[in-house]
């Protein structure tokens, strides 16, 4: 599953959603965007480990410019050349929205998502842990997500 599909397949009502994409060389601002256009407005918890990935403040201002409006919780973490960069309250969001403000988040990609399967409506329950496939190359490790322990998509 290509990162910049996992916003296609995520339920509607989803409520948390923990993205862990540490030092995937596959996510890049255009891969957020498109996550960032997706994510349901149920979400009250968003967490995401973006860090040592080709995400860039353009693509942390796409996605702070997407954060539903009813969010209870936030921890996105990203780095910024050297710096590893922590947003770890509601607050903090609303101060790095500021001091960016500066920067244009990116419009909402047009490609169509390159799974045709549905997306994952029949999910019971309302939190979805997403992290990179531990073995084969780093292209086969950004491109896998892990729904629960055990379960590959």
């Amino acid at each position: 599953l290509a990162v910049s599909t996992i916003g296609h397949r995520l339920p509607q009502r989803l409520e948390h959603l923990s993205l862990t994409l540490f030092a995937c060389a596959e996510v890049d601002d255009k891969a957020v965007a498109a996550l960032a256009h997706s994510l349901p407005a149920s979400l009250r918890v968003v967490e995401m480990d973006l860090r040592h990935s080709k995400t860039t403040d353009v693509g942390m201002a796409t996605l702070a410019a997407h954060m539903p409006a009813d969010l209870e919780k936030v921890d996105v973490r990203y780095s910024s050349g050297d710096d590893n960069i922590q947003i770890t309250n509601l607050e903090d969001l609303k101060t790095w929205r500021a001091s960016h403000s500066a920067i244009t988040p990116l419009p909402k990609p047009n490609a169509k998502p390159l799974v045709s399967r549905p997306a994952m409506a029949g999910n019971a329950g309302r939190s979805m842990l997403l992290t990179p496939h531990a073995g084969g190359s780093s292209a086969e490790r950004g491109a896998r997500c892990v729904k629960s322990p055990g379960t590959t998509h």
